[in-house]
């Protein structure tokens, strides 16, 4: 039951329909044919060429395909949710191989996400992409070395695709495939491959998936409504309605919850009156987290200043203000090309004109690490 839960949840992110939502991020593969999406400049040109030589190496010797963003804006998402689109959009990684990686940082929240295609996660699991963020990429971000924290971590990424290896014992590539290369012949079963063959299952099954996601919409729903037990002894707490629980949220809470981003829980002990609060976050908001008070009130709004055309790039003024703590803060915006050609961030692996190539059409169902240094 439980690898159904995640294989639910892991459909139940961005929306085709809320991604376009980030479709100003610009795609580098097609606008540019590199790796790097900067449209705030944050990075230094030297640093910008050495991610994308990190980058294009990794694509040239193993196959795998590694893309670098950079923005200040997640359009009212989580920096999660942002990287699992734009890999899903752009289609980072070969299609079927699903060896790609996307690294995106954000640096008005003080945060960096990775989101890891399903046939990388055996030698990049969650918890070595977060020693990876916590031992190599926030150190150097806490020393305000922005440049050398995000070189030393796509380094550190591109080190660890290069272990993974195919069915024949060496590394992925996509030159001379075997005609059997889409066969995998497996000894063994590894994480990577159960994350790929749940997401296929679920692909193929269409009116069962929404029986599926109604079941894990149930478990979800006991797993959050099941009696909680008083940490002291006394036996189960009760659950306040929505009424009762605000008496035990401070004002930022309320807020949360008055805007729905974010629904608390309040279970208190009869007995010895301890309380617990459990936060329950939307799963999809226009708010996304303030940096300087951490609720989940801060809004983002965007104003056309001058619009991108075919042949220059536009800018746009963004305003963020949180309702919470009253910070706030604007800047300008790089508004990328518009692309005439089809196919573009859709992903899928196309070929566009002028810019260069799309990726090659790869997914990822939510395997990677991110958080705030």
């Amino acid at each position: 039951m439980t690898t159904l839960v995640l294989g639910v949840l892991a459909l139940m992110q961005i929306t085709p329909a809320q991604a376009e939502r980030l479709r100003w991020v610009p795609n580098p593969r097609v606008a540019n044919a590199t790796w790097v999406a900067d449209p705030a400049g944050h990075l230094k040109p030297a640093t910008v060429d050495s991610l994308n030589a990190i980058a294009s190496a990794l694509s040239r010797e193993a196959g795998h395909e590694l893309a670098i963003v950079a923005i200040d804006s997640t359009s009212g998402f989580e920096p999660f949710d942002v990287a699992l689109a734009l890999h899903r959009m752009w289609g980072v990684g070969q299609r079927g191989r699903d060896n790609g990686i996307v690294l995106v940082w954000v640096p008005t929240q003080r945060a960096v996400h990775v989101s890891v295609g399903y046939g990388l996660e055996g030698v990049l699991p969650d918890s070595r992409v977060g020693r990876i963020r916590d031992q190599v990429i926030f150190p150097a971000f806490r020393r305000q070395d922005f440049d050398a924290g995000m070189l030393a971590g796509a380094a550190a990424l591109a080190s660890a695709a290069r272990e993974e290896k195919d069915a024949r014992g060496s590394t992925m590539s996509t030159t001379n495939p075997a005609p059997n290369a889409g066969q995998r012949e497996v000894e063994r079963e590894s994480g990577a491959d159960r994350g790929r063959s749940t997401a296929l299952l679920f692909a193929g099954i269409g009116g069962g998936l929404a029986l599926l996601g109604g079941g894990a919409a149930a478990a979800i729903r006991y797993r959050r409504r099941r009696p909680r037990r008083c940490p002291r002894g006394h036996g189960p707490m009760v659950r306040l309605d929505e009424l009762a629980d605000d008496a035990h949220l401070d004002r930022g809470e309320r807020l949360e919850e008055t805007i729905e981003s974010v629904d608390y829980d309040v279970w208190v002990c009869p007995t010895c009156e301890y309380v617990l609060k459990e936060p329950h976050r939307a799963w999809f908001s226009s708010y996304s987290t303030c940096g300087a008070c951490k609720r989940r009130t801060l809004r983002t709004t965007r104003k056309t200043i001058v619009p991108a055309t075919t042949s220059h790039t536009g800018q746009r003024e963004v305003t963020e203000i949180c309702r919470n703590c009253g910070w706030t803060r604007s800047y300008m915006e790089t508004i990328p090309r518009v692309q005439t050609s089809s196919g573009s961030s859709s992903g899928g692996g196309s070929r566009s004109g002028g810019g260069g190539s799309s990726f090659g059409g790869g997914s990822a169902g939510g395997g990677g690490a991110g958080g705030r240094y």
